[in-house]
């Protein structure tokens, strides 16, 4: 059976606010399924950020669960947040601006996977990039940072990956199911890569996994 539509599969983009007990603790739980930024102090920092306006936070809200009560109706989340990049030594100069705004926290709950919602989510959120109050208007392109392709791809690497993925009870993806492939067939392009998030291999050695960074211009 083909894959759903994403253009028939509507959904909201509903502000979360972490002051409210019920979306801080619904937002941790997701947070945990997704094996990355869970603890509590990562989320009371995203608060923060949300306060001071550097960063805004979406529930993913299907037009089919929007008649529930939440967080029943909570899909998955997204955001995005304000970022300027040094262009130290000038590895970002190809941005086209260096200010962005940077593509953070997507997560679709494994029963919603498969139907689109991820995509319909990104475009909502380039479109509410460059318009207030959520995004800026001098940003000109969307930046984002995801897990390298070599590790899903390349057979040794994906080796050490999926170790210190089931040791986070999380799942590695499948080959030719890289996130750093899904977001270039939606227009992102990479420019960097930066050895980024935190892991442990089988003898319990930390170590860091390789993020490519990748960039959208807008309009």
């Amino acid at each position: 059976m083909p894959p759903a539509d994403p253009s028939q599969n509507p959904l909201t983009l509903t502000p979360i606010n972490l002051h409210e007990p019920l979306q801080f603790a619904e937002l941790q739980r997701q947070r945990v399924l997704c094996g990355w930024n869970y603890s509590t102090s990562v989320i009371e920092s995203w608060r923060a950020d949300n306060d001071a306006h550097i960063q805004s936070m979406f529930w993913i809200v299907p037009a089919t669960l929007a008649h529930l009560p939440p967080p029943q109706c909570y899909a998955g989340h997204i955001a995005m947040a304000k970022k300027t990049y040094s262009n130290e030594n000038g590895i970002d100069a190809v941005l086209p601006s260096l200010t962005t705004m940077d593509l953070k926290a997507l997560f679709i709950l494994p029963a919603y996977r498969g139907g689109g919602l991820a995509k319909v989510a990104v475009r909502e959120v380039e479109k509410m990039a460059e318009v207030e109050p959520y995004g800026c208007p001098e940003c000109k392109a969307m930046t984002l940072n995801t897990l390298a392709r070599r590790y899903v791809e390349e057979d040794e690497l994906r080796a050490v990956a999926e170790v210190a993925h089931r040791l986070e009870g999380t799942e590695l993806p499948k080959k030719g199911m890289s996130n750093e492939d899904w977001y270039a067939r939606m227009g992102y392009v990479k420019w960097k890569e930066v050895e980024l998030y935190p892991a442990r291999d089988g003898e319990g050695k930390e170590f860091k996994f390789g993020a490519s960074f990748m960039w959208k211009a807008l309009g």
